[in-house]
Protein backbone atom coordinates (compact mmCIF):
# COMPACT_ATOMS: atom_id res chain seq x y z
CA UNK A 1 0.00 0.00 0.00
CA UNK A 2 1.22 3.46 -0.76
CA UNK A 3 -0.25 6.17 1.27
CA UNK A 4 1.37 10.07 1.61
CA UNK A 5 -0.16 12.15 3.84
CA UNK A 6 0.12 15.06 1.60
CA UNK A 7 -2.29 13.39 -0.88
CA UNK A 8 -5.16 11.70 1.22
CA UNK A 9 -5.53 12.15 5.02
CA UNK A 10 -6.69 8.74 6.06
CA UNK A 11 -8.82 10.13 8.77
CA UNK A 12 -11.09 11.75 6.19
CA UNK A 13 -11.84 8.28 4.71
CA UNK A 14 -14.56 6.56 7.80
CA UNK A 15 -12.67 3.21 6.54
CA UNK A 16 -9.06 4.66 6.25
CA UNK A 17 -8.88 2.70 2.66
CA UNK A 18 -5.98 3.78 0.85
CA UNK A 19 -3.63 1.75 -1.70
CA UNK A 20 -1.52 2.64 -5.07
CA UNK A 21 -1.77 0.53 -8.21
CA UNK A 22 -0.15 0.44 -11.76
CA UNK A 23 -2.67 1.42 -14.95
CA UNK A 24 -6.11 -1.14 -15.33
CA UNK A 25 -4.99 -4.56 -14.31
CA UNK A 26 -4.80 -5.95 -17.41
CA UNK A 27 -1.67 -7.63 -18.10
CA UNK A 28 0.86 -7.62 -20.07
CA UNK A 29 0.12 -3.98 -20.65
CA UNK A 30 -1.67 -1.87 -18.63
CA UNK A 31 -3.93 1.22 -19.77
CA UNK A 32 -5.06 4.58 -18.32
CA UNK A 33 -7.69 4.44 -16.07
CA UNK A 34 -10.15 7.14 -15.26
CA UNK A 35 -9.99 8.82 -19.20
CA UNK A 36 -12.98 10.90 -20.48
CA UNK A 37 -14.10 7.59 -22.39
CA UNK A 38 -14.82 3.69 -22.02
CA UNK A 39 -11.52 3.27 -23.59
CA UNK A 40 -10.14 5.28 -21.12
CA UNK A 41 -9.17 7.90 -23.36
CA UNK A 42 -6.99 11.18 -21.34
CA UNK A 43 -6.43 8.62 -18.30
CA UNK A 44 -4.10 8.14 -15.58
CA UNK A 45 -1.26 5.88 -16.22
CA UNK A 46 2.06 4.82 -14.40
CA UNK A 47 1.47 4.91 -10.31
CA UNK A 48 -1.21 5.70 -9.49
CA UNK A 49 -2.40 6.21 -5.69
CA UNK A 50 -6.17 6.07 -4.99
CA UNK A 51 -8.31 6.50 -2.04
CA UNK A 52 -11.47 4.77 -1.43
CA UNK A 53 -14.99 4.82 0.49
CA UNK A 54 -14.97 8.53 0.78
CA UNK A 55 -18.21 9.94 1.12
CA UNK A 56 -19.29 12.26 -2.10
CA UNK A 57 -18.77 15.38 0.55
CA UNK A 58 -15.68 15.22 1.52
CA UNK A 59 -14.74 13.59 -2.32
CA UNK A 60 -15.74 16.91 -4.15
CA UNK A 61 -14.12 18.68 -1.69
CA UNK A 62 -10.93 16.94 -2.06
CA UNK A 63 -11.01 17.60 -5.45
CA UNK A 64 -12.24 20.99 -5.35
CA UNK A 65 -9.37 21.93 -3.22
CA UNK A 66 -6.65 19.84 -4.52
CA UNK A 67 -7.31 20.39 -8.42
CA UNK A 68 -10.56 21.73 -10.64
CA UNK A 69 -13.74 19.56 -8.94
CA UNK A 70 -13.94 17.98 -12.11
CA UNK A 71 -13.84 13.74 -11.54
CA UNK A 72 -12.79 12.96 -15.19
CA UNK A 73 -10.25 15.62 -16.03
CA UNK A 74 -7.04 17.18 -13.88
CA UNK A 75 -5.14 15.77 -11.55
CA UNK A 76 -7.45 14.02 -9.70
CA UNK A 77 -9.65 11.41 -10.93
CA UNK A 78 -13.04 10.17 -9.52
CA UNK A 79 -15.05 7.39 -9.76
CA UNK A 80 -18.80 6.60 -8.06
CA UNK A 81 -18.81 3.63 -5.99
CA UNK A 82 -21.02 0.67 -6.33
CA UNK A 83 -19.80 -1.22 -3.42
CA UNK A 84 -17.00 -0.75 -1.43
CA UNK A 85 -12.87 -0.82 -2.66
CA UNK A 86 -14.28 -1.20 -5.74
CA UNK A 87 -11.89 -2.09 -9.35
CA UNK A 88 -10.74 1.43 -10.93
CA UNK A 89 -12.56 1.52 -13.60
CA UNK A 90 -11.52 3.17 -17.29
CA UNK A 91 -13.80 5.79 -17.26
CA UNK A 92 -13.98 8.68 -14.65
CA UNK A 93 -17.35 9.91 -13.73
CA UNK A 94 -18.70 13.10 -15.83
CA UNK A 95 -19.62 14.85 -13.16
CA UNK A 96 -19.80 14.33 -8.77
CA UNK A 97 -23.37 14.04 -7.80
CA UNK A 98 -23.94 15.21 -4.07
CA UNK A 99 -26.90 13.05 -2.19
CA UNK A 100 -25.48 12.21 0.99
CA UNK A 101 -25.07 8.56 0.44
CA UNK A 102 -22.54 8.26 -2.75
CA UNK A 103 -19.53 7.35 -2.03
CA UNK A 104 -16.71 8.08 -4.50
CA UNK A 105 -12.86 6.54 -5.08
CA UNK A 106 -10.57 9.57 -5.83
CA UNK A 107 -7.44 8.46 -7.60
CA UNK A 108 -3.83 10.75 -8.61
CA UNK A 109 -1.01 9.95 -10.61
CA UNK A 110 1.91 10.05 -8.63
Amino acid sequence: MLAHPAFFDSRLSPQGAEGGCDGDGTSPTYGPVLGSDAAGTGGLTGIIMCSANLPDKIAIGVDRQMDNGAPAAGLVRGQLQAAPNPPIGKQADATYAESGTNTYTLCRSL
